[in-house]
């Protein structure tokens, strides 16, 4: 993938960050050249671990709330709430990388 692909999917996450099935436009630009990848482990290691673990088993692995529940041992609203603040932490990280 070309980096002004990475940043395309990257616009498509922003842009409709809580829209359900943005997950495969954050996944895309997670996974795409290099220096996207860089700024992506570089913004999700900023979050606190317990933001971290949700939004990498949702937007990286592609679990289901259901399953990171379990793995996670946490109800459904906090699993909720701490993704939301992961998307939004990371959509506010990695602007500014962007331009």
């Amino acid at each position: 993938m070309k980096c002004s692909e990475c940043l395309d999917s990257y616009t498509d996450f922003r842009d409709g960050a809580l829209a359900p099935g943005k997950g495969d436009a954050l996944r895309a630009y997670m996974t795409g050249c290099v220096p996207c990848q860089s700024r992506a482990k570089r913004s999700v290691g900023e979050f606190p671990e317990h933001h971290r673990m949700v939004f990498v088993l949702r937007e990286v692995d592609g679990c289901s709330y259901k399953e990171i529940t379990r793995i996670t041992d946490t109800n459904l609203g906090t699993v909720k709430s701490r993704l939301n603040r992961a998307r939004n932490d990371f959509a506010r990280i990695v602007a500014p990388m962007i331009g």
